[in-house]
C-alpha cells in the first residue's frame, strides 16, 4: 500500500491528503486534456489526427477509472459505518 504522505499531484507538487483529493486532482487534469483536444480539433493537420484519438481514449479510460474509484470509496465508506 502507498503511504499517502508520499503521494503528490502531478501539477503543482501539492501533497495529497485523501483519496478524494487525488481523484479531484485527476479530474482537474482531465479538464486540461479535454481543453487541449478541443483547441486542436479544428486546426490539427490530418497527419496529427491520431493524437486527438489517443487523447480521447485516454480521457474515456480515465473517466471510467475515476467512476470506479468513487464507487469503491463510497462502498468502503458505507461498510465502515
Amino acid at each position: 500500500m502507498v503511504d499517502q504522505s508520499n503521494v503528490r499531484t502531478l501539477i503543482g507538487e501539492r501533497e495529497v491528503d485523501s483519496p478524494e483529493q487525488a481523484l479531484n486532482e485527476l479530474e482537474l487534469s482531465l479538464v486540461t486534456v479535454e481543453d487541449v483536444i478541443d483547441r486542436n480539433a479544428d486546426g490539427a493537420p490530418p497527419e496529427d489526427s491520431y493524437i486527438g484519438v489517443n487523447l480521447g481514449l485516454y480521457v474515456q479510460h480515465t473517466k471510467a477509472i475515476l467512476m470506479r474509484c468513487r464507487q469503491l470509496l463510497e462502498r468502503n465508506a458505507g461498510a465502515a459505518s
